[in-house]
């Protein structure tokens, strides 16, 4: 049942990639510091390696709870009541106008322990399964966050850098949300970055890490160190939560 439910998912995120995609002929999710620049592949020992291309190839209960973040009222745009717990803000009183306006992350992305989506983010979004086989498979188009945005930055502990995430729609939807992480985690690392590992015992943990992840595969090997790796073994995800930052950024929790 549970690869059924699997294959059933990863067809229909095939194709609604394909729909976004075909409407927007600019936009890429990915972030700004690695798009359009060339990367050399290298490995466990920081050194280059065959250059080989990867292709681009995403389902869930409601989380029992949501993050809430604040934002000026002003940039948000409307978004309809989403899956279950996600409802809909009143719009804001004349007294209200000009405070924070909360923002609520989407109970399928809100960070739990037992969270709605079963994703090892270290695989493609294709491998991920929805823990409610029930879920309809249309909560992948809707918004993300309410109030909706164009943009988003997701943050990791301990990674040096952030997702910036882009929308494909009037506004990113949770598929938006998805892929940007999954191309993040495939995104190849430069001998530089990994020589800027401030410690040995941490770059010898990412080393491990992708020795581990490729396991003899000579393709996956060839490929060479990916930001994936500095997870070390973080790949189990959790969801999203508030950085008390904004409500354009998130923290993504891995476990």
């Amino acid at each position: 049942m549970a690869q059924c439910l699997s294959t059933t998912f990863a067809t229909y995120i095939s194709r609604l990639g394909r729909v976004l995609s075909s409407q927007a002929s600019s936009l890429r999710l990915t972030s700004p510091t690695t798009a359009n620049h060339h990367h050399t592949p290298i490995n466990e020992m920081g050194r280059p390696t065959k250059q080989v291309h990867w292709d681009d190839s995403i389902p869930v209960t409601p989380s029992p709870a949501y993050s809430v973040s604040t934002l000026p009222s002003s940039p948000g745009i409307a978004t309809p009541p989403m899956y279950q717990l996600h409802a809909s803000l009143p719009p804001p009183s004349p007294n209200t106008i000009g405070s924070p306006m909360p923002v609520i992350i989407h109970p399928i992305l809100g960070v739990s322990a037992i969270p709605a989506l079963s994703w090892d983010v270290s695989k493609p979004l294709a491998s991920l399964v929805p823990l409610d086989k029930n879920m309809p498979q249309v909560v992948l188009a809707e918004p993300a966050t309410n109030p909706g945005f164009t943009t988003l930055r997701l943050s990791i502990s301990g990674i040096p850098w952030c997702i910036n995430v882009a929308s494909l729609t009037p506004v990113i939807t949770i598929y938006d949300v998805l892929k940007a992480i999954e191309r993040f985690m495939k995104t190849p690392v430069t001998a530089a970055e990994y020589q800027s590992i401030p410690t040995n015992a941490q770059r010898e943990a990412v080393s491990r890490a992708f020795t581990a992840r490729h396991g003899g595969d000579a393709t996956v090997k060839h490929e060479g160190l990916k930001r994936v790796d500095w997870l070390c073994g973080r790949y189990r995800f959790l969801g999203l939560k508030t950085t008390g930052k904004s409500g354009l950024e998130w923290e993504l929790c891995l476990q």
